[in-house]
């Protein structure tokens, strides 16, 4: 075939490729060649990774936290959402730190040797920031992630003790399938303009990203469009102005959209300004910042499941925007709504067991807690520890986001809560270094409630260096075993210690699951859950009998209440012949002794339920022969008809009960 390609376009890495193929003849040793990745290639790889408007801001919030912001400020321009605006506290840039982000799209200098030239990493370690947080980012893409919101984008940033602003203001070129010939030599992302402006307030630092012209995609999916078409449908259907289609009943039940519990009004297609639907928030706007989050994650918890749709789902009791909320409050580093759940304490009525890593047959062993000590205390766990000390908020509109998992809070104390923890610290030594990904350690929690609210809280969320993009997995890494009704009642969290930050995919919402880590923590979570499943089945057979047991005290006391009225003697008993049992001289003068082998079956009760049924069952024929002994019947009769007469009762008895 004929080389049509033109030197002059090829790489020297490719030309001295070339050469030494050309070269290399039968026999001789393997061409040894360095395999790279092409910039468009890149380019289309990371365009669009993030699939929802949420996962583009949390990847924008997460910058924020890597550059030492303690607050970020999330502006939407809700319902409109015509811009949205980010604005953080952090270090801000410099002109040669914007240099290189706008030369080098995927070259992040966040983990590398250059950060600290920059200021993005610490001196001492680069995988933490200066102010020594753990970096969340590494790969440089974040810029991308706007994409999926808008191609246009306004930086301006200043740092600390500088007397102007950087203003960037960028275009990025949307990929297409067919390029032109024109783009083929030199792969452009986009253009940008960078200007100065003055500044005043020499002190402060920080950076301001404006997404401008967000697309009209994503402005009708934060509006909830489709789904307020379709009610507005409904609605027309039923006042006559749309013709009514036939469909199947149940679908049509089913399917029926309805208007959610909650969300930020219905916007008016003709006039954005104008809503046809008045908002229904579970915030007052006199609220405090926190206090409005708070109320969402209270009032979502008190809605009760629907006939119709099962569970309480985010999906049906808030609109879009409010769920890009809720998601966005569990995917970053912030604090939790009550507690971090290594601070549990004996008196936040949690009852807690500690996996053990053994293999199957293991045992989880309850942890007791002192009124001094907390989890982590207790049991010298480190992921609270290796948070920042650094405080980071973030409020959107003015919501301050908190983690909307609750534990130990009032409602939770009342009815008590059961919580499996553990922790891992492999060795991964017979994994090949090159493959390992380095060291592993994490620490893991799982919290059983009877039903889990929301439904989207079911399953195991991982979090590395204080952040999640993958949410909560339902599934829990693929557990096989059919315990479905056990797995629906749980919620928990992994908290990366080292590791399994190089087994996330690069848009960080899944993982690979080739890879060591992910493998290891896979099999632990299942020999985990086993665990749970065994204790937790134990538990509720306790509680069970408990419960039973309570029942039949109350039973045996109605039935003593109801024989003092006829008599305070209690002349009859029984005695089993057949241990050895005989009618005693202590017995009181005239009074009647049953021998239970001959009003009972001789077949014995094996379960705990069916013996305490039978000794309830004798506890009312022994009433029954005092009530009637009361009246003097028994005393007129032999020992057989006494045995032929109580036995006959509890015949009757036993068929009632087995009706």
């Amino acid at each position: 075939m004929d080389d049509v390609t033109n030197e002059n376009d090829l790489s020297e890495d490719e030309l001295v490729l070339r050469k030494q193929l050309a070269a290399s003849k039968f026999y001789d040793a393997p061409v040894q060649a360095t395999l790279r990745t092409n910039q468009r290639v890149f380019a289309r790889i990371t365009d669009g990774i993030y699939r929802e408007p949420a996962s583009a801001l949390r990847e924008l919030i997460a910058n924020s936290y890597d550059a030492d912001a303690t607050e970020v400020r999330v502006y939407t321009d809700a319902p409109r959402f015509s811009k949205i605006v980010v604005r953080d506290n952090g270090h801000g840039l410099d002109e040669k730190t914007l240099a290189h982000i706008i030369c080098n799209i995927g070259g992040s200098l966040k983990r590398s040797k250059d950060g600290k030239l920059h200021d993005v990493t610490s001196e001492q370690d680069k995988n933490l920031s200066p102010k020594k947080r753990r970096l969340i980012g590494k790969l440089g893409i974040g810029l991308f992630s706007v994409s999926q919101i808008t191609h246009h984008i306004v930086i301006v940033s200043k740092i600390k003790n500088d007397n102007k602003r950087l203003v960037c203001d960028i275009l990025l070129r949307p990929q297409s399938e067919v390029e032109a010939e024109a783009d083929e030599d030199n792969y452009v992302t986009g253009k940008a303009e960078i200007t100065y402006v003055p500044a005043e307030d020499i002190e402060s630092s920080g950076t301001e990203i404006t997404l401008l012209n967000v697309r009209p995609f994503v402005q009708e999916s934060l509006q909830s469009k489709l789904l307020w078409n379709a009610i507005q449908f409904e609605r027309q259907t039923a006042n006559g102005e749309v013709e009514e289609v036939e469909f199947d009943l149940e679908d049509e039940l089913k399917d029926l959209p309805r208007e959610p519990d909650f969300h930020i009004g219905e916007v008016n297609p003709a006039d954005p300004e104008l809503l046809i639907t008045t908002e229904k928030l579970p915030w007052s706007p006199t609220d405090e910042p926190v206090e409005k989050f708070r109320k969402l994650v209270s009032q979502v918890g008190m809605l009760t499941a629907d006939a119709k749709r099962g569970n309480v789902k985010l999906k049906d009791c808030l609109d879009t925007y409010l769920r890009m909320i809720w998601s966005i409050s569990l995917s970053v580093p912030i604090e939790y709504i009550e507690k971090h759940p290594f601070d549990v304490r004996a008196s936040d009525n949690v009852e807690v067991y500690l996996i053990s890593n053994g293999g199957r047959g293991s045992a989880p062993e309850k942890v007791e807690l002192n009124d001094h000590e907390t989890l982590e205390s207790k049991l010298g766990f480190s992921a609270k520890r290796d948070e920042s000390e650094i405080p980071f908020s973030v409020i959107i509109d003015g919501v301050e986001l908190r983690r909307p998992i609750s534990i130990a809070g009032e409602a939770d104390k009342a009815k008590g809560q059961l919580m499996f923890v553990g922790r891992a610290n492999p060795s991964l030594n017979s994994v090949p270094e090159s493959y390992r990904g380095g060291e592993l350690e994490f620490e893991y929690y799982m919290l059983w409630n009877s039903k889990v609210v929301p439904l989207e809280h079911n399953g195991c969320l991982i979090r590395i260096n204080g952040a999640n993009g993958t949410l909560f997995d339902s599934a829990f890494l693929e557990y096989q075993v059919s315990e479905q009704t056990r797995l629906r009642q749980l919620s928990g969290e992994v908290f990366a210690i080292k590791g399994l930050d190089s087994a996330l995919n690069i848009d960080r919402e899944s993982f690979n699951i080739a890879h060591p880590h992910y493998q290891y923590l896979k099999r632990w979570m299942h020999n985990a859950l086993r665990q749970f499943m065994s204790k937790h089945k134990a538990l509720s057979k306790d509680d069970a009998t408990a419960r039973n047991q309570l029942k039949i005290n109350q039973v045996k006391s109605d039935i003593n209440s109801v024989v003092v009225d006829f008599t305070e003697t209690r002349s009859v008993r029984f005695f089993s012949s057949s241990k050895g049992d005989q009618p005693s001289l202590l017995d009181e003068p005239g009074a009647i002794v049953i021998n239970r082998e001959a009003i009972f079956s001789k077949s014995r009760a094996v379960t705990s339920t069916e013996k305490a049924r039978m000794g309830l069952h004798e506890d009312k024929l022994v009433a029954v022969a005092n009530i009637l002994e009361s009246y003097g019947l028994l005393s007129k009769l032999s020992p057989v008809e006494v045995e032929k007469l109580i036995g006959a009762i509890g015949k009757i008895f036993l068929l009632d009960i087995k009706k």
